[in-house]
């Protein structure tokens, strides 16, 4: 999984041609560290379907305050630039690929 800025933001998310999941997580926080591996195993699978990238809410504190990110993990699908879903929370990979195929 990429990590993206406020920087490429617009371009990467805002502008794909394709659905976005981005993940707001924090080194500090211990459930996005269980999270990860399933957002990486879900962005193989679903490579051709779905773009994936985290966001450091620490680094990125603009975006975090765009996107009203009040916890950690939180993830966010987008289509066509525009917020489609929110999850806040931990999930496992069964339950988070069931709302992956719910987006694409």
């Amino acid at each position: 999984m990429q990590h993206i800025s406020e920087t490429d933001f617009t371009a990467k998310v805002e502008q794909a041609s394709k659905p976005v999941l981005v993940d707001f997580s924090a080194e500090w926080c211990p459930p996005c560290k269980m999270l990860g591996p399933v957002v990486e195993r879900l962005s193989l699978e679903f490579a051709d379907q779905l773009d994936v990238f985290g966001v450091d809410v620490d680094e990125n504190p603009g975006l975090s305050q765009k996107f009203n990110i009040s916890g950690v993990p939180t993830m966010i699908f987008f289509r066509d630039g525009k917020e489609v879903k929110k999850l806040v929370g931990f999930r496992d990979y069964d339950t988070l690929k069931k709302e992956v195929q719910g987006v694409i």
